[in-house]
């Protein structure tokens, strides 16, 4: 926007008009995308869920299949955040190989025997509570079960609390640090020696 300052005689009556009116129209669209952002934010609170349904099936000489599972559960108030996530895949391999049975080289049949193999599994759960203690800094305590036999846990527990700070907040952006005290438990496929 902009306007230059010309003498008051060289100035059309036109000018005088437009430009008040330009600037009435730029306020009001401030205001109401103003209150249309509070209006969102307001909408934001109280339960909300995201849910993830993932199957990927390849099909060649070997065939395999990729199954996944993801939710998360959010309840938002304007002092707390409480917040549940689970998650859960599981990929398995078929393996078809051709062999011949018979008495002779003319004389055969082939058979295709198959082997089914699981390839990667993994489930976790987790639940956290953030609490206000002021606009910018608060309190925060979870605590999440994984499992993951192929990476070597059957059980994974971790427990934490601490405080954090909150840096930015709106509607498309969120910056957060948090400061932690955890402790984790495992529960390994085999025992360590």
């Amino acid at each position: 926007l902009s306007h230059s300052l010309e003498p008051h005689s060289m100035r059309s009556p036109l000018d005088r008009i437009v430009f008040p009116i330009t600037l009435a129209v730029l306020f009001s669209s401030t205001a109401a995308t103003g209150a249309a952002a509070g209006q969102a934010e307001e909408r934001e609170l109280g339960w909300s869920d995201t849910a993830e349904l993932t199957l990927v099936v390849t099909a060649g000489n070997a065939k395999a299949q990729t199954l996944g599972f993801r939710n998360t559960l959010v309840r938002r108030s304007n002092t707390a955040t409480l917040t549940f996530d689970v998650s859960a895949l599981r990929a398995d391999s078929l393996q078809k190989t051709p062999v011949a049975i018979g008495d002779s080289r003319e004389s055969f049949q082939i058979i295709r025997d198959s082997a089914r193999t699981l390839i990667a599994e993994n489930y976790f759960a987790r639940g956290r509570l953030e609490r206000n203690l002021s606009t910018r800094t608060f309190w925060h305590a979870g605590g999440s079960w994984d499992r993951n036999t192929f990476a070597g846990f059957n059980n994974l527990y971790v427990f934490d609390g601490g405080i954090g700070n909150t840096w930015l907040d709106s509607a498309t952006t969120t910056l957060k640090t948090f400061y932690a005290i955890s402790e984790t438990r495992r529960e390994d496929v085999e025992a360590r020696p």
